[in-house]
């Protein structure tokens, strides 16, 4: 090959790792990584402080309301919104956790606020926030391990942001088909599900394969560095009084 061209191959290269490693900078996990360093800094706790106060979030409330009429956000209490602010207060690379209709909604209004400006010291802040549906409020997103206080920050980790009911297979309701499934779900840094399987089946394919799928869906909040896990038992059983394909209500335990 002429050394023009080797040149050019090589020039092609370094544009293209170039752009993975930008990429890979504003990854929803790049950035919460770096929003949980950010932190522990007296910037950043500077900073959070001003956004879990509601400082330039007012409309937050409103818009999860209006949301939340368009697109119902069912069995969810919160959702992780990450992104980088800049100096003016503008929102980039913003990310939502769950990734929903209800969610990307709200996400579209809340990129458009204008946030805190930032102390001088800072060009760009890594902000993470779980925001809570009942109330509207941010806070920190993060479950902080210690070993005086591990079982209570398992307990937190453990408790689900976002816990979709899996979907009565309609061709086991039409064979009367009923079950209890144990289902081990394993998160990780993002709160979502790394691993999940049946650890006790329901006795019934479809019905595993429903309760499944709801599973990989959960979302918790974010464990930077920690792996954890939860069983949930899933119940599937019909009821007369409120017709076909109606489950009994079910909580997650946790492991």
């Amino acid at each position: 090959m002429h050394w023009r061209g080797v040149l050019r191959v090589a020039a092609i290269a370094l544009l293209l790792a170039a752009h993975a490693a930008s990429a890979d900078e504003f990854s929803i996990e790049s950035v919460l990584a770096r929003a949980s360093a950010v932190n522990a800094t007296p910037e950043g706790k500077q900073y959070n402080a001003m956004l879990y106060a509601g400082t330039g979030m007012d409309n937050t409330r409103a818009m999860i309301l209006l949301c939340a009429s368009l697109y119902p956000p069912d069995d969810m209490d919160g959702m992780v919104v990450s992104g980088i602010v800049l100096p003016g207060g503008v929102l980039r690379k913003a990310r939502v956790l769950p990734a929903t209709p209800f969610t990307e909604c709200f996400m579209r209004r809340f990129v458009n606020q204008t946030f805190p400006p930032l102390p001088i010291t800072i060009n760009g802040f890594p902000m993470a926030l779980v925001i809570d549906l009942a109330s509207g409020r941010a806070s920190d997103p993060f479950t902080r391990f210690s070993q005086k206080d591990s079982r209570d920050a398992v307990t937190r980790a453990s408790t689900p942001l976002y816990s979709p009911r899996p979907v009565y297979p309609q061709g086991a309701v039409v064979d009367r088909k009923t079950g209890n499934a144990m289902v081990l779900i394993v998160f990780g840094n993002l709160g979502t599900p790394t691993d999940v399987h049946v650890e006790r089946s329901s006795g019934d394919p479809r019905l595993d394969a429903a309760a499944l799928y709801a599973a990989r869906r959960w979302v918790f909040r974010p464990t930077l560095g920690r792996r954890l896990s939860v069983r949930v038992p899933i119940s599937f059983a019909l009821q007369s009084d409120c017709g076909p394909g109606c489950t009994k209500p079910w909580t997650p335990t946790d492991d």
